[in-house]
């Protein structure tokens, strides 16, 4: 009220909208509240705030900013708000290091939590005079003078199209999960650190929860008073949710727990992870409001068993998906999907667009390719397969049942599937699996030609592909820009796809006679080439564009270089490993 509701109603009255990110008064307190009040409620996403390298994705949730955008996209779902926002890639100790697959990976995770739409942190608009690198600020380096710069579009083509889709698209959710908010309010006071900390798993249970098939939001006591409740569901504006989950609450409102056995009596269910609520929030008829919490729970835990569910938590973040996985199928909540074989790293959330049904899967594992079989509840709807990347669609892949499939991910791929019952096409023929066989493995030796960001140029022979980003050599491991790799080797024309074993944070382009194959800026570098391998000579080249860290260290003489690259080590760059024609 004494900010966020008045800066909302000074936007409104001056006919403008109004984007807040709103961490709640205090800090990080009263967040479900703050982010239901601005026309675009906003989070913040960083990287670089944990280990990048890993194959598995990973956040920092001491930091807390997934659960800033859960709470953001919670308040936007109840609400009815079109879009969902989100300050992205805020970046301190990474400026110069982070690549186009790094921000996809990133903000694919972004869409996982709720939100659609990208507020890059940030541009960095410099005038001439200020030089190289130009003026920074926290975040990613967004610049015409960043090397990856050309393929730029690559990624935000993407993500608009992505975008697009969450905002015209109306989110589902079955679970609503509420922490102890209460409790850390009056057992540490008005500070941060516990909010998204207590207890662990409660801020955790968004992954596992979206890994088997399902989906959350994250509410508090005032959505479940202010909610109705009808034929075992729980609404509120937009949203209906068939479960709420209580996560170490201790103390509730009298009004709430009258709200959850109304709620239980019309059909819901409610799972209470370590221990029912003993006591309300309040010293005011503390006695007496502490009885009505006790009695209630204890009512309804025996009168309504099949649908009240008391558990312990899980022990460890490495038991999260088994132990959610065993929960969902004891309450018997209806999925979003049945994914018969969850995985950690494949992730999914689902929209709805009049008879539309939408899914978007993500695989965030950097080096493994995952498979997964899966149900939707779709009937005879038509799966598409509508690329982000490019705009295509196609039908997919089937085997005898439109909604029943066998989906494969490569690293770090996405997938957005559509089911329609309005559009027609030729089913396609079953992808099966790919020709096993090696056809060729391209030794080398490989020519390089260096072409420095500082505009060196240089060159290098490889008798086999190896990354040069951490040699002794320091022409190579100080180097910026575009390399050159050119090869040739001896055909027999046979062969359908290139694989690329490894490339270390760069954009590649590869061309095969010629003629280019494609480019690769994330994930696994695969190139069709039956079109353009030959029976004979053939010559191979590779371009690949490094990101700027290994040059960006050396410059002693650059304030600004020396502030954003303190503590940075040479890292692996270029291409390496097998290189493979199947």
């Amino acid at each position: 009220d004494n900010f966020t509701q008045t800066f909302q109603d000074f936007c409104t009255e001056n006919g403008l909208l109004c984007r807040y990110q709103a961490y709640g008064t205090p800090f990080l307190m009263g967040m479900m509240e703050g982010n239901m009040i601005p026309d675009i409620p906003e989070s913040n996403n960083w990287i670089y705030s944990v280990d990048m390298e890993t194959d598995e994705w990973i956040w920092n949730q001491d930091h807390g900013y997934m659960i800033w955008n859960l709470y953001a996209a919670s308040g936007g779902h109840l609400t009815g708000r079109k879009i969902i926002s989100c300050e992205a890639m805020t970046n301190t100790r990474g400026v110069f290091k982070a690549s186009l697959e790094e921000i996809k990976r990133h903000d694919d995770m972004n869409f996982i939590t709720g939100i659609n739409h990208t507020i890059l942190h940030g541009y960095n608009y410099s005038p001439v005079e200020a030089g190289f690198p130009g003026w920074i600020r926290f975040g990613a380096y967004f610049s015409e003078q960043n090397t990856w710069w050309p393929y730029f579009r690559k990624w935000t083509d993407y993500n608009a199209r992505l975008s697009y889709i969450f905002q015209n698209s109306k989110p589902v959710k079955n679970i609503a999960i509420m922490g102890p908010t209460g409790d850390v309010w009056s057992e540490h006071g008005l500070i941060r650190v516990p909010f998204h900390k207590e207890p662990w798993y409660c801020y955790r249970l968004w992954e596992p929860i979206s890994q088997s098939g399902n989906s959350c939001d994250y509410i508090d006591e005032n959505i479940i008073v202010k909610s109705r409740k009808e034929k075992g569901l729980l609404k509120y504006g937009p949203m209906s949710y068939q479960s709420i989950f209580l996560c170490g609450v201790k103390s509730v409102e009298p009004e709430t727990v009258l709200a959850l056995r109304e709620f239980v009596a019309q059909g819901g269910k409610i799972v209470v992870i370590d221990g029912f609520p003993e006591r309300s929030l309040s010293f005011r008829d503390a006695e007496r409001n502490d009885k009505i919490v006790k009695d209630i729970f204890s009512e309804i835990s025996e009168k309504y068993s099949d649908r009240v569910m008391s558990v312990k938590s899980p022990s460890s973040p490495g038991e999260l998906l088994l132990w959610t996985s065993e929960l969902l199928k004891n309450i018997n909540i209806k999925p979003d999907v049945v994914i018969k074989n969850p995985d950690k790293n494949v992730f999914q959330i689902r929209h709805v667009n009049e008879e539309k049904d939408i899914w978007f899967f993500v695989n965030s594992n950097c080096s493994e390719t995952i498979k997964i079989n899966a149900e939707f509840p779709t009937e005879n709807k038509t799966p598409w397969i509508w690329n982000p990347e490019d705009g295509s669609r196609k039908i997919f892949p089937y085997e005898k049942n439109r909604n029943d499939l066998s989906i494969e991910l490569q690293p770090l791929q996405s997938m957005l599937l559509v089911f329609d019952p309005g559009l027609k096409g030729d089913k396609p023929e079953p992808a099966g699996k790919p020709d096993e066989f090696v056809s060729l493995n391209i030794k080398g030796p490989w020519k390089a030609e260096f072409m420095h960001y500082n505009g060196q140029v240089f060159e290098r022979t490889f008798e086999r592909l190896k990354e040069f980003g951490t040699s002794d050599d320091p022409d190579l491991n100080s180097f910026a820009g575009t390399v050159n790799y050119t090869t040739t080797f001896i055909s027999d024309g046979t062969g359908k796809r290139l694989e690329l074993e490894k490339v270390n944070k760069g954009v590649i382009e590869v061309y095969l006679n010629g003629r280019q194959a494609g480019i690769s800026w994330y994930g696994k570098p695969v190139f069709r080439i039956d079109s353009l391998v030959k029976n004979g000579d053939n010559r191979l080249e590779i371009k690949y564009v490094s990101v700027l860290s290994n040059y960006m260290r050396t410059l002693n003489d650059n304030t600004t270089a020396i502030r954003w690259t303190a503590g940075y080590e040479k890292m692996p760059a270029g291409i390496e490993g097998e290189m493979t024609i199947y």
